[in-house]
């Protein structure tokens, strides 16, 4: 019952920290976190879950997903226990799309690369800019380090293969993420933050695939998608199910879309589709 009560006054706090909506409110957490992940609640919280669990054979622990252990989660927050880094692809750093703190429980402190963001005019376009590395930064138990999404991106230094922590992270602050290869530091993707339109792409790419020219009514009504990723993804698909159409709709993605990288991408799409072939003289075959 003491941890239970332990953690209720924080989710409490946080309740308080972030009652002004300001998004920088978020950064008032590093008080309470560094408290709680030095006062030993994480491992007695970790030993009743498992005493929980023995006594339940089969029974999955409560909270565990995605190599974490969700600890708590409030509209706007989540505080999630891990024991080791995030995983990413080899030689990839993703920024995030919310602020969070990194707050180490182990006895070993945490060590992570920091960089600097580039100031992006828009942070859904590759400008090219890197990253500009900071140093690593090394934080012990009691310590937490602060990650603003718009400005720094921390990764755990490769060296490190079992560092518990907590995650806290805090409301979305940005619409995409952007993902930079770790050798040149320079952007090479852009991801949506938006989880429903990411699986939109996907779905749009099975259609495409399908081949199925009775999907083109529905991507012709999802390239006008307000997410530029999901446009150009529907424009594909519906040029392989109904080249005419998509062709028209390339054009039109030229001239009028409002992504920079759309209308180069559908000019240099256009060179490529073969031209129509044209009437021979009369009489030819």
């Amino acid at each position: 019952m003491r941890d239970v009560a332990y953690l209720d006054a924080f989710v409490a706090g946080m309740g308080s920290i972030l009652a002004s909506g300001k998004p920088e409110a978020f950064f008032d957490a590093q008080g309470p976190l560094g408290v709680l992940a030095a006062s030993g609640w994480v491992a007695r919280h970790v030993r009743q879950l498992l005493d929980d669990v023995c006594r339940l054979p089969g029974g999955a622990a409560p909270g565990m997903a995605d190599g974490g252990l969700t600890v708590a989660r409030e509209a706007g927050w989540s505080l999630v226990l891990r024991a080791a880094p995030m995983e990413a692809p080899p030689g990839i750093l993703v920024s995030a799309a919310a602020h969070c703190l990194v707050a180490p429980v182990g006895v070993e402190p945490a060590r992570l690369d920091v960089y600097a963001r580039p100031l992006h005019e828009r942070p859904d376009v590759l400008d090219g800019r890197p990253l500009t590395p900071l140093g690593v930064r090394t934080v012990a138990r009691g310590q937490v380090l602060a990650l603003d999404a718009g400005q720094q991106i921390g990764a755990f230094a490769r060296q490190e293969a079992v560092c518990p922590h907590l995650l806290l992270t805090g409301p979305p602050v940005l619409a995409y993420r952007l993902a930079y290869d770790r050798t040149t530091l320079r952007p090479v993707q852009v991801i949506s933050a938006d989880l429903a339109a990411s699986r939109l792409t996907y779905a749009i790419r099975l259609l495409g695939a399908a081949g199925k020219a009775a999907s083109g009514a529905r991507l012709e009504e999802l390239s006008r998608h307000p997410q530029h990723q999901v446009r150009w993804e529907a424009i594909r698909a519906l040029f392989r199910v109904d080249r005419p159409a998509g062709t028209a709709r390339l054009r039109e993605a030229v001239d009028h879309d409002p992504h920079p990288e759309v209308r180069a991408t559908a000019a240099a799409a256009l060179g490529q589709v073969p031209a129509a072939p044209q009437p021979g003289p009369a009489g030819a075959l």
